[in-house]
Formats: C-alpha cells, sequence, structure tokens
C-alpha cells in the first residue's frame, strides 16, 4: 500500500502482539481524510473514522480488553488473598491515571468558572479507590511469591510490580496466567 501524497504515517502495534495497524492521515480542504489498514483490510474515511475503528484505535480490541483489567479489581473491591497479574495491577495503574487526568481537566474548567481551587471530584475518586489499590498491590506482592507487606517498602514494591510473577502456583494461589 503506498502512501498518499502529503500523508503522515503511522504504524501502531497493539499491546500482546495482536495485531499491526497502519494509518495514514492527511488534511484536505480544512478536514481530517485518512486510511487505515488493518489485517489487510482498507479502511478509507473523510472526516471521522467509524466508531468501530475509533474503538479499536483507543485498544479495545474484544475479548479481555484493557477497561476490563479495571473493572476486575473494582470487583475484587477487598479481596487481598490470591494473585494478580502484572497486566492486571499496571491496567488497573493505567486507567487509575487516566481517571485522574480527566477529573483534573473537569476540575480545573469547574474551577475556573466558578472561581475556587478544589479537587473535591479527585479527592472523592482517590477515596474510593484506594482500597481496591491497596487490594491489587497486595495480590501483585503475592504473584511474586512475596507478603502483602512489601507493598509498604518504597523502592522494593516498584521492582516486584515490575519483575515477573511466579510461573505455576505458590503459596499464596495459582498462576493467573494460567486461568
Amino acid at each position: 500500500m503506498s502512501q498518499p501524497t502529503g500523508a503522515t504515517q503511522t504504524t501502531a502495534f497493539i499491546p500482546g502482539g495482536r495485531a499491526k495497524i497502519g494509518l495514514f492521515l492527511e488534511k484536505k480542504k480544512g478536514r481530517l481524510q485518512g486510511l487505515i489498514c488493518f489485517k489487510g483490510h482498507l479502511i478509507n474515511w473523510g472526516s471521522a473514522p467509524p466508531a468501530d475503528v475509533q474503538l479499536f484505535l483507543m485498544g479495545v480490541t474484544g475479548g479481555q480488553n484493557d477497561m476490563n483489567w479495571y473493572l476486575k479489581v473494582l470487583k475484587n473491591y477487598a479481596v487481598v488473598t490470591g494473585r494478580a497479574s502484572r497486566e492486571e495491577y499496571w491496567m488497573f495503574i493505567l486507567f487509575n491515571f487516566i481517571a485522574l487526568v480527566l477529573l483534573s481537566i473537569i476540575e480545573g474548567v469547574l474551577g475556573g468558572m466558578t472561581n475556587t481551587d478544589q479537587g473535591v471530584l479527585t479527592i472523592i475518586y482517590q477515596l474510593a479507590v484506594f482500597v481496591p489499590s491497596l487490594a491489587v498491590g497486595v495480590r501483585r506482592m503475592h504473584d511474586t511469591n512475596r507478603s502483602g507487606w512489601w507493598l509498604i517498602v518504597p523502592i522494593a514494591n516498584i521492582i516486584f510490580t515490575l519483575t515477573d510473577g511466579t510461573p505455576g502456583e505458590n503459596k499464596y494461589g495459582l498462576d493467573p496466567k494460567s486461568r
């Protein structure tokens, strides 16, 4: 597939290596137009890509999508037994970060309109996810075959959350990758 004249090419890889997409964008008469190559299929759009393409480009590829990891942690609100995979832990951290950024933007806009400087929304959100954050952190420590108390050790906890979990079963339960 040749690149359109004056277009910008972006090739993105979806996490996990499930799919490769080629995205070509160009601006014609003030309108963004593009062409996507996904698994050999070409999709062309005028001013905005179709909804299913937008969802795909945001990373929702079906099956166990990224948002399900976040919701899974919230459903296991205070469960500190068992193990949490690296992916489950870091997807939860990522969605927490995104939610906090969005709430901060909303508060900035609302604060500018009302001349206040309060972060009530982010405080409420942080209080709501405090216990699930601790629980998934403890389960992440369990995945690396360590006690949940390691979560309070500043540098070690970051290193342990980045390391791969113990393969197979350990004293805290089954390998989350095998489920």
